[in-house]
């Protein structure tokens, strides 16, 4: 089983091999020559052992669409040897034949260097400028094939990693690809619980917690010269996960000062797979745990009281947003990460490879009609709207007789509204449960706002004992089943 990339387009595919939960298909020492991670799983005997390079990139005897590049770096590679590399003219010239001669040796369309992140972890000042070196000179000797090989880079999603280590205009340029990794906003390095990767600001959020959302990272990247069909969002396939210090306060911002537990795939503390995700929520007969989906968020999380884990991931339709995003930005396409956590074998849905199967169908859509809008507020309920103050977001009420009015944006006179589609409540009370749209769902009321529940193991909830039970009990007239 390989980790990789995954970069979806509506008649490309570009996939990048990752040896499993070990980091990049190659790396270097300071002497700057290329080599194989793990040989026993990449190469074939009697080098290696099971021949990963070259079964990776034969898949394109089975879309002859299919481009397979080679990754160089990652996370767990860091910045010294990188940075020490592309400071000396020999030792970059080293690499690039080495890379190349891999490459080549086993077919291979290009390559993607992911240095995390110049200037930066072990870096110095000069990276920014010798990155620019390097990928130049990769450009150059890669022109001088036929076809040209591929060249691609993943870049940091962070604003202040951005201006640290990229420049941007020159990179553009000799890049044929720039993966943007559009996760890892936040995680078990903070000391409260946040979304992995928020499609919009938080309404709470401050300070540079304002720029950790990929709407404003996508918008950030086109502004300072990246071309959009250069330019592919990388969307999780994982969530991040803390321990609450209180089951009790387990929102948004909960205090949390230690990772989740490790699932049983991933094995590593603080990250879940989504199919490690969607087995435990699929699996909990006790209803130990709970999703919620934040009337502030395009994402949902979900905590268990026997763990007191708290995990901010991505569904069906948060990475769909993410993609329709991608597309209405006229960007490359979308890159997954990783392949090996999606729930390839359908343990948990009709379809296996579900999250990258739900953001090629969000790619294949046309352009418009569901343009992002970051600022406005989406409200449930007929009485309850959102009010902006200074950057923040309020629940408001509209006042006695009225009820909001989502066509003129006010709080209009009753008659004056259609609220055949509206919930005549408001959450002025926490612990209070209201019936959904549809059969299977119900709202809760807490922090003075509804979250939208989930009814387990094809259960429909009852209004009238306030809680889900068999559907056989529940009169379902006036809902979606």
């Amino acid at each position: 089983m390989q980790n990789s990339h995954s970069f979806l387009h509506s008649t490309k595919y570009i996939a990048l091999p990752y040896s499993l939960y070990k980091g990049p298909g190659a790396f270097f020492k300071t002497f700057a020559c290329t080599q194989v991670l793990d040989p026993w799983n990449e190469l074939c005997p009697p080098l290696g052992g099971k021949c990963a390079y070259d079964r990776f990139v034969a898949l394109k005897q089975k879309n002859a669409n299919l481009k397979t590049i080679l990754a160089v770096g990652g996370w767990n590679e860091g910045s010294d040897d990188f940075s020490v590399m592309a400071s000396d003219p020999n030792k970059r010239q080293t690499f690039i034949n080495s890379a190349i001669t891999l490459v080549n040796e086993h077919g291979f369309d290009g390559l993607d260097v992911d240095w995390e992140y110049p200037g930066l972890r072990g870096g110095n000042p000069d990276d920014k400028a010798n990155f620019v070196t390097l990928i130049q000179e990769f450009r150059e000797e890669f022109d001088k094939y036929r076809p040209p090989l591929l060249l691609s880079g993943a870049l940091s999603p962070g604003k202040d990693t951005i201006d640290e280590a990229y420049d941007l205009p020159t990179l553009s340029q000799a890049f044929d690809i720039i993966n943007v990794m559009g996760y890892d906003y936040h995680g078990a390095w903070d000391n409260f619980t946040h979304h992995n990767a928020p499609l919009c600001r938080y309404y709470l959020d401050s300070g540079e917690d304002i720029y950790y959302n990929v709407a404003y990272t996508v918008d950030y990247y086109l502004s300072l010269g990246l071309p959009p069909e250069k330019m592919v969002l990388g969307i999780p396939a994982y969530g991040r996960c803390w321990t609450l210090d209180d089951i009790n306060d387990h929102g948004m911002l909960a205090p949390a000062h230690n990772p989740g537990n490790p699932g049983p795939y991933i094995r590593l503390s603080g990250t879940l797979g989504t199919n490690e995700i969607c087995e435990r929520l699929s699996e909990d007969s006790t209803n130990d745990c709970t999703v919620v989906h934040d009337p502030a968020l395009h994402e949902p999380y979900f905590y268990c009281k026997s763990d007191k884990i708290w995990c901010g991931y991505d569904d069906a339709d948060s990475v769909y947003l993410k993609a329709r995003l991608a597309k209405n930005k006229g960007l490359a396409g979308a890159m997954v990460w990783t392949i090996d956590t999606d729930d390839f074998q359908s343990l948990c849905y009709s379809e296996p490879f579900h999250i990258i199967k739900s953001i090629k169908r969000a790619l294949s859509e046309p352009t418009g009609g569901d343009v992002l809008d970051c600022d406005s507020w989406i409200t449930s309920t007929a009485t309850e709207l959102w009010e902006c103050r200074d950057g923040q977001a309020i629940v408001m009420l509209c006042a006695g007789g009225t009820v909001w009015d989502d066509v003129l944006q006010i709080c209009n006179w009753e008659e004056n509204v259609d609220i055949s589609n509206c919930n005549m409540w408001t959450c002025q009370v926490d612990n209070e449960y209201y019936a959904a749209e549809d059969c299977d769902k119900y709202y809760w009321c807490y922090q003075g706002s509804p979250h939208l529940e989930q009814c387990p193991n094809g259960l429909f909830w009852n209004q009238n004992v306030l809680q889900c039970e068999d559907p056989s009990l529940v009169d379902t007239s006036f809902c979606n089943h």
